[in-house]
């Protein structure tokens, strides 16, 4: 399907379970026309689409004219199938999680505070190594 706007009023009026017929009434065009929107034949003008984000009040416009964000402005980000889909792809990632489960509070703290010292010593080092390159230039 075509992720322009053609494509996302197709995705707005199959998500609000409506026909061409319904959807092309929000915009205050004839059913026709609206067709000719999906197909990408025409272009809706800008007073269609004020028009249809007028009647759809929880329609998010950056959503509807560029793709941006959610297509409702009320919906709820879920990035529980992110955080899945990370952990499937990527197998450290999911040996951390497995490893994490079945830590109490005081061992996750203390495999935090070892990070963070790690952290902190690749960083000194980092700079150590820096130091000795420009006193060696110089």
């Amino acid at each position: 399907m075509n992720n322009g706007l053609a494509g996302r009023l197709v995705k707005l009026r199959d998500s609000m379970g409506l026909n061409q017929k319904e959807m092309a009434a929000k915009m205050n065009v004839s059913e026709r026309v609206y067709r000719r929107y999906e197909k990408e034949e025409q272009v809706p003008g800008s007073d269609k689409l004020m028009a249809l984000l007028g009647d759809v009040k929880d329609l998010n416009p950056g959503w509807l004219i560029a793709g941006e964000n959610r297509m409702f402005r009320s919906e709820t980000v879920d990035v529980s199938e992110d955080v899945l889909a990370a952990v499937k792809s990527h197998p450290p990632i999911k040996s951390i999680v497995l490893m994490l489960a079945e830590m109490d509070d005081a061992d996750v703290q203390d495999v935090l505070a070892r990070t963070r010292e790690r952290k902190e010593l690749r960083e000194m080092k980092e700079t150590l190594r820096s130091l000795t390159q420009t006193t060696q230039q110089e």
